[in-house]
């Protein structure tokens, strides 16, 4: 059985962690969020990326997010 990560999934995740910004105030989930909707534009946009370049990218995106907030 074969898994295919659709970028839907992504943008799913990103809200998820925004709505949990709703429990846990600590703005750390909204950036996380914010770089998983980036990912999943970034996916629909080259179909061709492959889920640990993905991973990767969201790791990035969310560290980079949450310091520069902090800043």
């Amino acid at each position: 059985m074969n898994f295919i990560f659709e970028p839907c999934y992504w943008f799913v995740l990103g809200v998820v962690l925004m709505l949990s910004e709703l429990i846990l105030p600590a703005f750390a989930a909204l950036w996380f969020g914010l770089a998983a909707i980036v990912v999943c534009i970034l996916f629909w946009l080259f179909p061709s990326m492959s889920f640990s370049l993905q991973v990767i990218l969201w790791i990035i995106l969310s560290i980079s997010c949450t310091v520069l907030w902090f800043k």
